[in-house]
């Protein structure tokens, strides 16, 4: 059984803040004098959900410059670098980047070979949180695009708001004069924190373009998934985060475990907001 050191890449755009949101693994083979590494995307969701656009332009150019720095790190570490705990992580200050933390090292032991160990790790600590609610938001979304379909509606589609700040995609929106717009939201995250923090972000964008007069009052229904465990952390952040929500002038709909309640609320919702009528001339 092989022994593996590893640290955890963080991205934290905002140092007074406080807030960083993980996106790599590097890991030592300590019996082998060997390591490899894994970064998330340049386009990551996960930027995009919790930080402002400033910030996920600084991640950008900050992944990029990791791709380049940690296999040439990694390449010249000293071989006794196993047995030096401390060291695994000082020589990465020299990447010069504000916005990048490593974690303290940990150490696992595992059969698996480097590269597998390294996947595993970083789909422990990077995927983890955010894939199964995007996958379900998704999957919410075209759910409601097929139904809508099926009752004839086919007016609600994807709308952009163009904004220098803060810019917005809606996956379901109709623009007759005033906007109207579908916003599902999933609320599935494994970490009671991020269920809060995701509720706070599409509060906080939501607002922002309500101010701006890009959203109007009850002209937004926002289908919420909620969590299906029945742990009571879970539930209490969810209804934070929905507390939170509430205070927009939006319409609401909660799925309670059944996807069918969400559906009336949406054929509701959509039958408010009729396709334009084309006008005839002879």
């Amino acid at each position: 059984m092989g022994i593996y050191r590893y640290l955890i890449v963080r991205f934290r755009p905002y140092a007074e803040t406080g807030e960083f949101a993980n996106i790599g693994v590097i890991v030592f083979d300590m019996e082998n004098d060997e390591a490899d590494f894994r970064l998330a995307n340049r386009r990551f969701a996960r930027i995009g959900h919790f930080f402002d656009p400033k910030a996920h332009r600084a991640y950008s150019l900050a992944i990029q410059n990791l791709r380049v720095e940690i296999p040439r790190i990694t390449e010249y570490l000293p071989e006794n670098f196993a047995s030096h705990p401390a060291s695994d992580r000082s020589h990465f200050w020299e990447l010069k980047e504000s916005s990048i933390l490593f974690s303290t090292p940990r150490v696992i032991r595992s059969d698996l070979s480097l590269k597998a160990v390294t996947h595993q790790l970083f789909d422990r600590f990077v995927k983890r949180d955010f894939e199964k609610p995007e996958a379900l938001e998704s999957a919410l979304i075209r759910d409601i695009r097929r139904l809508l379909k099926r009752e004839g509606i086919t007016h609600f589609r994807g709308i952009a708001i163009e904004d220098e700040l803060i810019p917005l995609k809606l996956p379901l929106g109709f623009q007759n004069g005033r906007l109207a717009a579908i916003k599902p939201l999933a609320f599935e995250h494994k970490n009671p924190l991020h269920i809060i923090d995701y509720g706070a972000h599409w509060k906080k964008r939501l607002s922002y373009h309500l101010d701006k007069g890009n959203l109007f009052e009850k002209r937004v229904l926002l289908p919420l998934k909620l969590p299906k465990t029945a742990d009571s952390a879970h539930r209490e952040a969810f209804q934070i985060a929905y507390k939170d929500l509430k205070q927009l002038p939006f319409d609401f709909s909660l799925d309670f475990g059944n996807d069918d309640h969400i559906a009336g609320d949406v054929l509701n919702f959509a039958s408010r907001f009729p396709p334009l009528q084309r006008e005839w001339t002879s």
